[in-house]
């Protein structure tokens, strides 16, 4: 976006359309979702998103994952310990946890978590 002509409005709505659009859309239908430029401009646009996203550092995904998931509830009116079964308030919680193996100093194989995602209900 450094020493570009675009306007920064427009370069907000085209982060948006390429967070929420389907991934390989081509420059001229993106160009009339923004509704103003040429096909060149979405293009570049386009581009320069995308090279943005990339993170040359990253690695493949790893082989093992291990995830669960929890509901928790909220507080319930009249009602206290087993008898609640689920209120209005209840979340999912669910997480996944990358296992990285790796030799120790000793060579013996060990296991340790990586990465953690988690997403909330």
């Amino acid at each position: 976006m450094q020493r570009s002509h675009v306007p920064i409005q427009e370069w907000c709505w085209a982060v948006d359309l390429v967070a929420t659009l389907t991934p390989g859309l081509s420059a001229l239908p993106w160009q009339r979702q923004l509704g103003r430029g040429s096909c060149r401009r979405a293009w570049v646009m386009l581009n320069r998103l995308c090279l943005g996203m990339v993170n040359d550092s990253r690695t493949t995904r790893p082989d093992v994952v291990e995830a669960d998931g929890i509901l928790i509830d909220g507080p319930v009116k009249h009602l206290r310990g087993r008898g609640v079964i689920r209120g209005p308030d209840t979340s999912l919680v669910v997480w996944a946890v990358q296992i990285v193996s790796y030799r120790d100093t000793n060579g013996a194989s060990r296991e340790q978590a990586g990465r953690l995602r988690l997403a909330l209900d």
